[in-house]
């Protein structure tokens, strides 16, 4: 798959899995928790409060994914880029290439309970 193959067919959690992968895999706990916060702070802000979408885009999948906001998705032949699109694959197609462990750990620091993927809050 190409790289826009791979980002078009991902997913919410997907999407925010293999950003903090790519953004954070090499921080401590404190680093991955301050990218997630990032990605869900912007999930939930209302910029201008006039309820259009935001230059940042709506939603969980297009923040993370959205133009210029995490490097990790661009397109530049960098070794990170090529690490967080063959996660992304190897989600998309059913087994990570990766430690699942590792995977499982991203999935609980980005949804901790719950979310929902559009508002970012907590459903009960």
């Amino acid at each position: 798959m190409t790289p826009a193959e791979i980002r078009a067919r991902l997913d919410h959690e997907q999407a925010v899995v293999c950003t903090l992968y790519g953004e954070s895999r090499s921080e401590p706990l404190d680093g991955q928790l301050a990218v997630a916060s990032v990605i869900r702070n912007r999930v939930r802000a209302d910029l201008g409060h006039d309820g259009k979408p935001d230059w940042w885009g709506e939603g969980f999948r297009q923040v993370c994914l959205q133009r210029k906001q995490f490097t990790c998705w661009n397109e530049d032949g960098s070794a990170n880029s090529a690490k967080t699109h063959a996660l992304a694959e190897s989600l998309l197609l059913g087994f990570p290439a990766f430690d699942v462990g590792l995977v499982d750990t991203l999935r609980w620091i980005a949804f901790p309970a719950q979310w929902d993927p559009k508002l970012g809050i907590h459903v009960t």
